[in-house]
């Protein structure tokens, strides 16, 4: 999060001196472009990349990118393009390819994602014919003329404090109960409309029964915490 506002930050003082508002906005794309194409598509489809990689991607792709630029804007006086015809775009290609490569060999050279992190995107990680289970809850204040909304954020926060299998990896709107090493068969966690939350599952077949269970367990966690927020729930 700090390399992204420093590159935005960065991307801003070099723009205020293009020529035009035309340029101020390639050079931001470009910038933009360089740090994080690889980062974001190489995470989305390729299983072996790491934080590690995207970061390497993202310093030395924005950083040669703004070094380019600069001498361009600073020092050079004209496009790059008249050194050569592969700077062309204040040499982007040149960001590109270098980002490329420190993403995909810092990526292999560092340990790999555990596949807990990785199953939700790779569903073919771990194989096998599934169950799906659900279960909807209902949410209603336990004293009548409260206005009933859900503190979504403060319920999350609660079950996380209280029970430390409630985990958030990408952020509260969606919390999982890891309680296996496959991720797909733990219990997930959703806001649904104004008064449920819905939970679900996608066990092996042959963990269907205990999933059940455990499903009943993550309701009587969030009835808990529930409870302690001046709510009460039941099966929706």
């Amino acid at each position: 999060r700090i390399l992204v506002v420093v590159m935005i930050a960065i991307s801003a003082a070099i723009a205020l001196h293009a020529s035009s508002i035309v340029d101020a906005v390639i050079i931001a794309t470009v910038i933009g472009t360089t740090s994080y194409f690889f980062p974001i598509i190489g995470g989305l489809y390729w299983k072996r990349a790491t934080r590690w990689g995207a970061m390497a991607a993202l310093i030395v792709g924005g950083g040669t990118q703004i070094l380019l630029i600069a001498y361009e804007q600073f020092w050079l006086g004209q496009p790059l393009d008249s050194i050569s015809p592969y700077l062309t775009e204040h040499g982007v290609l040149v960001g590109l390819s270098l980002s490329a490569l420190f993403f995909v060999g810092v990526s292999l050279a560092t340990k790999p994602e555990p596949d807990i992190k990785l199953a939700p995107f790779f569903p073919d990680i771990i194989a096998g014919e599934r169950s799906h289970l659900d279960l909807a809850i209902e949410h209603s204040p336990a004293q009548v003329g409260d206005d009933g909304q859900l503190p979504w954020e403060t319920l999350v926060k609660g079950l996380k404090e209280r029970y430390p299998l409630w985990f958030t990896p990408t952020g509260s709107h969606i919390v999982y109960r890891l309680s296996q090493a496959d991720m797909l068969s733990c219990v997930k966690m959703v806001r649904g409309d104004d008064s449920h939350i819905w939970l679900s599952a996608e066990p092996r077949l042959d963990q269907g029964e205990r999933l059940r269970d455990e499903l009943f367990l993550a309701y009587g966690e969030i009835d808990d915490v529930l409870a302690a927020l001046g709510m009460r729930a039941r099966p929706g």
